[in-house]
């Protein structure tokens, strides 16, 4: 803060450089809150934002209460409408993700990529592959993502299709 830093992102987690893997150390050392807390308490003027283990929407707000802001990492690209239910808890008049227009836009997307840069399907439905997660289909969709976008021959409207799946199944 000295050198005229105002803002600073405090990760929760003390990482253990030896011992464990990156993806232990994202699981087993503890989540100290209180100690970010105890920092930002001490002073207030300074944007302290919390980092680690934040992957639900009333954490979120529970943290809002007490920090400046709140990353969400890894639960944003892992669950991509989380982030829209963010957007509902901080500005309620938002209104309603429409996931077939967004699936047309990546469809129409992932086509053009396929056309101009010969980019396969699998490039970018593996990055979709957590967009209904914690829906009725989810499982459906990450099978068939996995198994069908594969293919050479894949295109956009694959993604359109396994939706339309989904839908039948949940009539």
């Amino acid at each position: 803060a000295e050198a005229g830093c105002r803002i600073f992102i405090i990760h929760a987690r003390k990482a253990w450089l030896k011992g464990l893997s990156p993806k232990e150390n994202r699981e087993i050392p503890p989540l100290k809150y209180d100690i970010v807390q105890q920092i930002k308490d001490k002073y207030p003027e300074l944007h302290i934002s919390l980092n680690g283990g934040i992957k639900d929407v009333q954490a979120v707000s529970d943290h809002l209460k007490d920090f400046d802001g709140v990353m969400v990492g890894r639960e944003a690209y892992q669950n991509p409408l989380f982030l829209h239910a963010l957007e509902k808890l901080l500005y309620p008049d938002t209104s309603d993700i429409d996931i077939e227009a967004i699936l047309t836009k990546m469809a129409n997307y992932a086509d053009e990529q396929k056309k101009q840069y010969g980019t396969p399907l699998k490039s970018i439905s593996r990055h979709m592959i957590g967009l209904f997660s914690g829906t009725r289909g989810a499982k459906h969709w990450r099978r068939q993502i996995a198994e069908r976008a594969h293919a050479d021959d894949a295109k956009g409207q694959l993604l359109l299709d396994i939706y339309d799946e989904i839908k039948a199944k949940n009539r």
